[in-house]
């Protein structure tokens, strides 16, 4: 077309009409490069097009083309050469693409070696870090009031359970050792091991348990909480009329031994020395517009407490003697260890992550639950700290924790589909699927074995 173009534009018929041609070397004026050695973009065209140059027949065209022999010669040779270097290339690459094959098969094979032993060495460390992950192991299991009214605490070697009718001891294995008759009410339990307490809200009756023998204490206004220590002396957290609240200290045979009322603020918590011979409480101040918690401490031989102190903007949930001369304050925004003077010892401030839950042994170590946001996904972590409130161990985990459970060198930890159990420096020691919602769950036998309350069943599983 542009040989077309050119003919009859300039009017062209002999060879020697082309010599008469000025070409402005600044243009590309009909396809014609400022080289006039360089191909037509017509000839570009067949030499860099495949399928064109295995076509292309250079000896057509006799009607103009004739006219340009040493043009038409100069194609064909190119031609001709572009085959030969285009046959070169595919040459080239059948060669490198054999090359390319072979390396390919050797990177394959080291690839599939690679992942074969990266599979074998995460299942290892999978099975040591999960310590063969496995479903419950039930050993028994008794079925429940479906009313949710009942309280269950480690109890000698077994479980005390509480409901609206009867306070029941069992076995680890489930076994009814005895049951008496209680009080309808809502119970809560607490335990020191050998000696437990049942508080029966909304009503003034408790019931200190002690081997096989309850005693039954009535108070004249309703119980609200209460504690008791390793032999047995029990506080009683109750209304009064005409306070906001009482406290009464009674022995494991059920006599009163001391009483105290708060005129000024409600009592939430109460703790007993485990040598009998003094308490803190902890209270709920809602003066100046603002929710502050407080601690008072008491010895029994005197009426009044001997210190104080105030914690504004953090509620105190729960007071524990972690040993005769360390106490701990658990509260919303951050928990105080103290000693029997009432001198801060430490505090652990939970850095804006909510607290969940929380539980101590009876060495003294405290396990804190904590979530970063409130997501249900959000990641949690579980602290082990020591009596003096410095960190042991730490763990964490995707989803909400919804109670834990805490025995000498052991911490359980239950999620929403699984049992997690840590060491005290936070190493994971078993993780246990399970298909229920647990409600709530208790090591037993030193953490070989756990209570487990699901649903409206109550079970023990093995855990080692």
């Amino acid at each position: 077309n542009i040989i077309r173009q050119l003919l009859e534009e300039y009017d062209i018929e002999t060879a020697e009409d082309i010599k008469n041609i000025k070409y402005n070397e600044n243009t590309d004026n009909f396809g014609v490069m400022q080289n006039s050695n360089e191909l037509f973009t017509e000839d570009e065209h067949i030499l860099n097009n495949d399928d064109v140059l295995d076509n292309y027949d250079y000896d057509d065209g006799e009607s103009k083309l004739k006219q340009f022999d040493k043009r038409s010669n100069d194609k064909k040779e190119l031609v001709i050469k572009r085959r030969a270097e285009r046959e070169q290339k595919k040459l080239k690459n059948t060669q490198m693409r054999k090359l390319y094959n072979k390396k390919y098969a050797v990177f394959a094979l080291i690839s599939v070696i690679i992942i074969v032993l990266a599979v074998s060495l995460y299942s290892a460390a999978n099975k040591k870090i999960n310590n063969n992950r496995e479903e419950l192991s039930i050993v028994s299991s008794f079925d429940i009031s479906a009313s949710g009214k009942y309280a269950f605490a480690p109890y000698k070697n077994g479980i005390l359970a509480a409901d609206t009718e009867n306070i029941s001891y069992y076995t680890s294995a489930l076994k009814s050792e005895w049951s008496q008759p209680a009080v309808y009410g809502s119970p809560v339990a607490f335990s020191s091991g050998m000696h437990a307490l049942v508080c029966y809200k909304d009503t003034g009756d408790a019931f200190v348990v002690s081997g096989n023998d309850i005693n039954h204490i009535t108070l004249t206004g309703n119980v609200t909480g209460g504690d008791i220590n390793n032999d047995g002396t029990a506080a009683i957290i109750a209304a009064e009329d005409g306070y906001k609240s009482q406290i009464a200290v009674y022995s494991k045979d059920g006599d009163l031994m001391y009483k105290w009322h708060s005129a000024d603020n409600y009592v939430t918590d109460v703790a007993v020395s485990n040598d009998g011979k003094s308490m803190i409480a902890a209270t709920l101040d809602f003066s100046d517009g603002i929710v502050s918690g407080g601690l008072l401490f008491f010895n029994f031989s005197q009426d009044k407490p001997y210190a104080g102190v105030v914690l504004e903007n953090n509620a105190i949930a729960e007071v524990k003697y972690l040993s005769n001369s360390r106490i701990a304050a658990i509260g919303d925004e951050k928990a105080v260890i103290y000693n029997i003077k009432g001198s801060e010892v430490n505090t652990i401030d939970y850095k804006n992550m909510k607290l969940l839950t929380y539980d101590f042994d009876t060495n003294g170590n405290i396990a804190l639950c904590f979530s970063r946001d409130d997501s249900v996904m959000s990641n949690c972590d579980t602290v082990i700290y020591n009596k003096n409130g410095k960190e042991k161990g730490r763990y964490s985990v995707k989803g909400n924790i919804k109670t834990v459970n805490k025995t000498n060198g052991r911490t359980l930890a239950v999620l929403d589909r699984e049992i997690i159990i840590l060491s005290d420096s936070g190493e994971q020691i078993k993780k246990i699927p399970v298909t229920r919602d647990i409600r709530n769950a208790i090591l037993l036998d030193g953490g070989k074995s756990a209570f487990v309350v699901s649903g409206t069943v109550a079970q023990t599983v093995k855990l080692n």
